[in-house]
């Protein structure tokens, strides 16, 4: 698992990059993101971006991207790039999410 930001002006072909990267990857830029979106839906269980993709990028300022709860989101995103796991609450008897997405992001 490989977390990267990558820094550079405008126009330099960034997002084209991530966007092909891979198949199995997947880029949000723009509109507004849940953790649900993002990691489990804590009522049906179903796993979100994170644990779906490899590689996952977030475009947070230049594309408007709003996360409906930030400190939730800050909160779980902290605890995955630390540990490389999180936990929401979800339904009874499933533990920690150990996905292996990548996460890349840029301004």
């Amino acid at each position: 698992m490989v977390h990267l930001i990558e820094l550079g002006p405008r126009e330099t072909g960034k997002s084209y990059g991530y966007k092909n990267l891979s198949y199995y990857s997947y880029m949000l830029s723009g509109g507004r993101a849940s953790p649900a979106a993002l990691f489990v839906h804590a009522g049906t269980g179903k796993p979100g971006l994170v644990a779906q993709f490899d590689t996952l990028g977030l475009r947070p300022k230049s594309a408007h991207t709003e996360f409906r709860d930030p400190t939730q989101t800050v909160s779980i995103f902290k605890d995955y790039l630390e540990y490389g796991n999180f936990q929401r609450r979800a339904l009874p008897g499933e533990g920690r999410k150990h996905p292996s997405c990548s996460l890349a992001t840029w301004t």
